[in-house]
């Protein structure tokens, strides 16, 4: 990937991504301006974020990983 002497991102490398939906001729954001995670994003994520598995399944993965696993 190439980036322009300005920072920007270069939209030509972006052009397989259209079957992701990505519109290729709006990509142009300054790098510098995508700021970095922060403590706090994971902080706000986390009360917000529901678990992938329910209590009852997640007890019966335990369980079998009891009787069969190898631990």
């Amino acid at each position: 990937m190439s980036l322009c002497p300005s920072m920007k991102l270069n939209s030509e490398d972006y052009s397989s991504d259209a079957h992701l939906g990505i519109d290729s001729s709006k990509i142009g954001v300054l790098i510098l301006q995508v700021r970095g995670l922060r403590y706090g994003d994971f902080q706000k994520a986390m009360t917000v974020i529901r678990p992938s598995l329910q209590k009852s399944k997640w007890e019966e993965l335990e369980k079998w990983n009891q009787e069969f696993g190898a631990n």
